[in-house]
């Protein structure tokens, strides 16, 4: 009887849904079960927030694809030219001179100058959150000048050599438009804009449209943007938290596209001919996080009991359906300089409760674990680690917790324990920067609030170094620590599953988890 309340309700969604939205091929129709925290990118830090900046804003830079021998187009870590048409490095590598291309307009008709550019590297610098942390370690406010109508210069405190990998991410690369932002708030130093927060003035192929929250948000196309208008005119996302109810909607034709779907529907997807499974191997990990300033877990005992209790391979299996791969670093895989030769976490129950005893828990404890709600990888995750943490005597009670919580609860190192992955660009310096210095604890990103002096200095000694082979040595030291003083629990290597309709055509998946919709379309 339940089951069948429940489909009515589903049905009932349905014919809720716009009828011109179900049936235009113009407008994407995306189930979701997340909201950003706001579309000012240089404020931000969660997924949801970068996904809506990428096609609100652009950037100087921008990531690359290639196109596969089966003519598949996937994203590449490689970028090229895009705001900036090209640019000029000193020999010594700290003068960098870009040439700005002409006319881009912005969304409300403005065009694009230099001053914007160095306006909106200056204002990430000064609001100094998150997309400012590794970029401040290469240039201040004052390193960037205006040096012709379309020019800006910029001149390095140091060689930065990932300066560039840094501006073709939209949260410390996006370009505002000046006068729109001195007209609603300006800037203040470390200081959140609210009218930027939830509204957005870019040069992207999208503008910020309705936005009611725990319902609907979208992207409109821009129809003026520099490069072509979009092929769709709307994007739509569909505030949906129950996953079920998402698949239905799928099949049904209402939705096209749904984003880390349990395991039982990757597999139904997997037969249904007019559905496809995406899945994009990542720069970042799945995390058992466990906040160092909160007992018991400022122990590095506990901690390292709580890895040897956890068989990172079955939870991988149960969450993925065999898509991921075990963690086996504090660095992701596929993030340049990993290595797993430190790894010394195999499963090791007998370990586990030593290590407990030595801490003072010799019959374990009992603790939280949260999840956000409707991500079905990380509520299985929790589910596999709480029965296996039980065998050790750990008492984990799993708990749902709405995204704006689950968001204040890990910035503010509020939860006991939590499962939450964090998607990276391929720059080693800023991952360390922004996942382990102790600069970075909370809202910087460091979420396990670990600090460690050691692999402070060797960040900044990273930060300074060019030589390749001197850079894989640093990195092997402050992974071989990372592994001693075990900020967290680290699981399987992140992946990014999506079931979409047939229909959808020239959706590029990224390795760093970026989505652009400019070259989507529904085919007809």
């Amino acid at each position: 009887m339940m089951r069948f309340l429940r489909m009515l309700g589903i049905a009932a969604a349905a014919l809720t849904m716009s009828a011109q939205a179900q049936g235009d091929p113009n407008v994407f129709n995306f189930g979701v079960y997340f909201e950003p925290s706001g579309v000012d990118p240089h404020i931000s830090t969660d997924a949801a927030a970068t996904w809506m900046a990428n096609n609100l804003y652009d950037t100087l830079v921008r990531y690359e694809t290639t196109t596969l021998e089966d003519g598949t187009v996937v994203g590449t870590t490689d970028y090229g030219p895009h705001l900036a048409e090209s640019w000029t490095v000193s020999e010594d590598g700290r003068t960098f001179v870009f040439q700005i291309r002409d006319g881009v307009p912005f969304h409300n008709g403005d065009i694009l100058t230099a001053d914007d550019v160095a306006f909106s590297l200056q204002r990430v610098l000064t609001l100094n959150f998150a997309p400012a942390q590794l970029l401040r370690t290469c240039i201040t406010p004052e390193s960037v000048s205006v040096s012709g109508p379309l020019e800006v210069t910029v001149e390095l405190m140091t060689a930065c050599p990932f300066f560039l990998s840094l501006l073709v991410q939209t949260p410390t690369g996006a370009i505002h438009n000046r006068a729109y932002v001195e007209a609603h708030g300006g800037v203040e130093a470390e200081t959140i804009n609210d009218h930027m927060r939830t509204n957005a003035m870019g040069t992207g192929p999208f503008t910020w449209g309705e936005w009611e929250p725990g319902v609907v948000y979208e992207l409109l196309a821009f129809e003026d943007h520099w490069a072509g208008p979009p092929l769709l005119e709307r994007v739509n996302f569909r505030f949906i938290s129950d996953l079920a109810s998402q698949y239905v909607l799928m099949q049904q034709g209402s939705l096209d596209a749904m984003y880390n779907p349990p395991i039982d529907i990757l597999e139904q997807a997997l037969q249904n001919p007019a559905l496809r499974v995406l899945d994009q191997q990542t720069i970042g990990l799945q995390t058992l996080y466990m906040p160092n300033i909160n007992p018991p877990f400022d122990d590095v005992r506990v901690r390292q009991a709580v890895q040897y209790a956890l068989d990172q391979q079955e939870i991988a299996d149960a969450a993925t359906l065999g898509l991921a791969t075990p963690a086996r670093s504090a660095f992701p895989s596929l993030l340049p300089g990993f290595t797993g030769r430190h790894w010394v976490y195999e499963r090791d129950l007998e370990r586990s409760r030593e290590l407990l005893a030595e801490a003072g828990y010799p019959d374990g404890f009992s603790t939280t674990i949260s999840y956000n709600s409707g991500n079905a990888q990380r509520e299985i995750s929790a589910v596999v680690a709480q029965a296996q943490l039980a065998e050790v005597g750990i008492r984990a009670e799993v708990q749902a917790v709405a995204w704006p919580t689950f968001v204040e609860g890990f910035r503010e190192g509020t939860m006991p324990m939590y499962v939450v992955s964090g998607l990276a660009a391929p720059v080693p310096d800023q991952f360390i920067d922004q996942y382990f210095a102790t600069d970075s604890a909370g809202p910087g990103g460091n979420y396990s609030y670990f600090s460690n002096a050691e692999v402070d200095a060797l960040t900044q000694q990273l930060a300074e170094t060019i030589d390749p082979e001197e850079r894989l040595a640093i990195m092997d030291e402050i992974q071989a620590l990372l592994m001693e003083h075990l900020p967290a629990a680290f699981l399987y290597n992140a992946v990014l599953p999506y079931v979409v309709r047939d229909v959808i055509q020239d959706w590029v998946i990224y390795p760093s988890g970026d989505w652009f919709f400019n070259t989507v379309y529904k085919e007809q």
